[in-house]
């Protein structure tokens, strides 16, 4: 009560502070006390509710018969109370509310209240509970954090609000006085989001996606009196990856899949989730929602995840801690495998059905696996790290760096696999640009120019740049020949290259690309060795002040096509220059700005105990190759360089100098945590695993299980840190590790 009663406020009146006022209720504005007390509130009306339907004064729903009883659902000012359409239950809730009212002060708005009745219900009766709620509206459908509660057959009307708002607030924004590059930041971070929260709960129906992308594309290319302007690219082709030679935008059928496909995940790795527990209860009870029949009479939202399902089956992988939760032959458990499933024949005689059968000690059984698997597949398997720690197995998403699942990385691998198929077996992520690879696109999206000339180079790059010979050939109107010089083809090799216009602008030009003109005929390749440029000195500044000189071309072409302005070289080729400078100095002033002079505070590490407790463990590893036995050195010092133990270790060797370094690091702490000793500072030579440790960062699976069992071992000791270890020769540790090698 303290830090709600102390504050007090005064009123400026006409510049002047007047009066003071002491709150009887609230908390200064933006303290962060507030959402806590917020929920201390909630959950006091939480626990009425609770404590009525223990004491049978309330019934609760239940989806299905062996699923939980849900009695009421919160979102922050947002209430759903769920009971039995009965007479006594209506008085019960008005009880609860009362007293909810009389502990808490709030008041519940009963004109922003409403019920809703099964179809079940009597109309008589849905008036006499109406009365008892204090003559509560009913709905019939209505909309709860602003999605619908009812989904009926007809999808497209249901969810036809979302349509309707996205089109009014494109049709809000002035086409006119937006830039395209004004244009996508509206789309993508205003109109792509609206659908976004609906998506991630619901399927939406194929015609309602396309006509959003169709008013989108509209407002993209722009209209003029309300007639569409040429769409020069498809909408498939701008909702392509910009590394891929697209604009980013959202093909909404495959972004909705991958909305879902997060609901899946959250089913398979948060099964203590209220809504795990519901769905488990109802849909999958002994199986797993990956392999679980999809019924006709489910629930919208349960077809709506269904439809996800094989993309999640797809990209999930189990990660391997004990084995005794992954099935050998129908679960996908190996990362080089094909789709991770086993596909080494099953022997007859074969009883083992768990991984877990396959391990022995916390290794694998090397004969048993190669007995049981084809050769291949058995080397697979014989790289899988074991967890130390009897971690539990867990799933893994293979198309992300940290295992987890993101929408990010689902639509990428919906968009790839999309592409792959259109194109029978031939990945169309490239455009028409034969050079556009992604690593091409990424340096045309990294340069350091205005985003409208990364657009113009986009077009052109693509053929969507509106030059006569385009125009004709999409339209089949107009004329062919360049209106500046008269006589050829107007291409945009003709604009920007061959027409005498442009040849004696870049005469003009304060540098000059000899070695690309003979790849002038074509303008793809002319970009593609042009930004091979990128490596020189002062590469990169002349490359930007090349597209400040195109630009200029393009507008200056545009002046004499529709204003009858003829542009002097010169005059062009100043306002290029000029345009170029004015940006640079731009640029350098913000990147000054965004630089402060800080010093960088070192955490000042505390250790617990004397410094002579602290050992500094030293680890290195004797390379070797894969499937032969590698060794590993460690030698124990105490702050003052005094050795206080050595030893040797072997263990088979996986071929790869990160794996091998961190099982190294994994077996040692083991032995550590064997001997007693609680402050330790691990040191290696290797600065990848280094970082890994440190920021917990991986790429597949085999470096999951790895960090996770160096991390659960670390928890057990009382200090427990990790440093870098200068490359030496004559270390003992290094010599140990060579001698493990020969000896073991």
């Amino acid at each position: 009560m303290e830090c709600i009663t102390t504050t007090t406020f005064s009123f400026n009146i006409n510049g002047e502070s007047k009066g003071y006022l002491t709150p009887s209720r609230g908390i200064r504005q933006g303290d962060p006390l507030s959402p806590y007390l917020f929920l201390l509130v909630s959950e006091g009306f939480s626990n009425l509710l609770t404590q009525a339907e223990n004491n049978h004064k309330l019934s609760g729903l239940k989806i299905s018969r062996a699923g939980p009883s849900i009695s009421h659902l919160f979102f922050a000012d947002d209430s759903l109370i769920f009971c039995k359409a009965d007479k006594d239950q209506a008085e019960e809730v008005m009880k609860i509310l009362a007293m909810y009212e009389q502990g808490s002060g709030q008041l519940i708005n009963m004109e922003k209240s409403s019920v809703f009745f099964s179809k079940n219900v009597e109309p008589e009766e849905q008036k006499e509970i109406c009365s008892r709620l204090g003559h509560i509206q009913v709905v019939h459908q209505g909309k709860y954090l602003g999605l619908p509660m009812v989904i009926t057959k007809t999808k497209n009307q249901i969810f036809g609000f979302i349509r309707d708002k996205c089109q009014k607030t494109v049709a809000s924004w002035c086409n006119k006085q937006l830039s395209q590059a004004g244009k996508e930041v509206l789309m993508k971070a205003i109109t792509m989001a609206m659908p976004t929260y609906a998506m991630s709960c619901f399927k939406l129906p194929v015609k309602l996606c396309k006509d959003i992308q169709a008013f989108m594309a509209r407002f993209w290319w722009g209209e003029e009196n309300d007639k569409r302007k040429v769409h020069w690219c498809s909408w498939q082709k701008l909702a392509k990856g910009k590394h891929n030679g697209g604009l980013g935008f959202k093909d909404l059928q495959g972004f909705n899949k991958a909305l879902l496909g997060k609901q899946i995940w959250r089913l398979l790795t948060c099964p203590n989730l209220l809504m795990s527990k519901v769905m488990k209860a109802k849909y999958y009870q002994h199986e797993s929602p990956l392999s679980c029949e999809a019924k006709a009479n489910s629930s919208w939202i349960w077809k709506s995840m269904m439809s996800a399902r094989e993309e999640v089956r797809r990209g999930a992988r189990r990660k391997i801690g004990n084995g005794r939760g992954t099935r050998i032959w129908e679960d996908a458990w190996i990362q080089d495998g094909k789709e991770g499933k086993v596909v080494s024949t099953k022997p007859p005689t074969c009883t083992m059905s768990k991984v877990s059968d396959l391990i022995c000690n916390f290794r694998w059984n090397a004969p048993l696996v190669f007995r049981t698997f084809n050769p291949t597949e058995a080397r697979q398997i014989l790289k899988i790290p074991i967890s130390l720690t009897s971690r539990p197995d867990s799933y893994s998403w293979s198309h992300s760096e940290n295992g987890q699942y993101t929408v990010s990385s689902a639509y990428d691998a919906i968009t790839r696999r999309k592409n792959w198929l259109e194109g029978n077996g031939r990945d169309k992520g490239e455009t028409s640009w034969e050079g556009g690879s992604g690593k091409a696109w990424k340096q045309l999206w990294k340069m350091k120019i205005k985003h409208k000339q990364k657009l113009f180079v986009w077009k052109i790059l693509n053929r969507a740049l509106p030059c006569r010979e385009v125009v004709h050939k999409r339209t089949g109107k107009g004329d062919l020949i360049c209106k500046r010089c008269g006589e050829n083809t107007e291409t945009v090799e003709h604009i920007f290259f061959q027409c005498k216009q442009a040849q004696m602008i870049w005469r003009m030009a304060p540098l000059q690309w000899d070695g690309l003109k003979e790849h002038t005929p074509d303008f793809s390749r002319w970009w593609s060795s042009l930004m091979e440029v990128q490596v020189r000195k002062e590469g990169r500044e002349h490359i930007n002040l090349t597209v400040e000189i195109l630009w200029q071309i393009w507008k200056a072409r545009n002046e004499a096509e529709f204003e009858g302005k003829d542009r002097h070289p010169m005059q062009v080729i100043r306002k290029a220059m000029k345009e170029w400078e004015e940006y640079q100095q731009s640029q350098q002033k913000q990147h000054q700005m965004s630089i402060l002079e800080t010093e960088t505070a070192q955490d000042e590490e505390v250790w617990m105990g004397d410094e002579e407790c602290l050992l500094n463990i030293s680890v290195e590893v004797g390379q070797h190759v894969e499937g032969q036995n590698m060794g590993i050195g460690v030698t124990a010092e105490n702050n003052l360089s005094q050795r206080r133990d050595a030893w040797i270790l072997s263990e088979r060797s996986t071929g790869s100098a990160v794996l091998d370094n961190l099982l190294a690091i994994k077996l040692t702490l083991q032995k550590l945590k064997d001997k007693g000793w609680q402050h330790v500072n691990i040191r290696t030579p290797c600065s990848k695993v280094l970082n890994m440790i440190r920021y917990q960062g991986f790429g597949n699976l085999w470096l999951a299980t790895h960090l996770d069992d160096i991390k659960d071992f670390c928890s057990m000791f009382r200090k427990c840190s990790f440093d870098s270890l200068p490359v030496a020769m004559d270390r003992l540790s290094t010599k140990l590790s060579r001698l493990a090698m020969i000896i073991l």
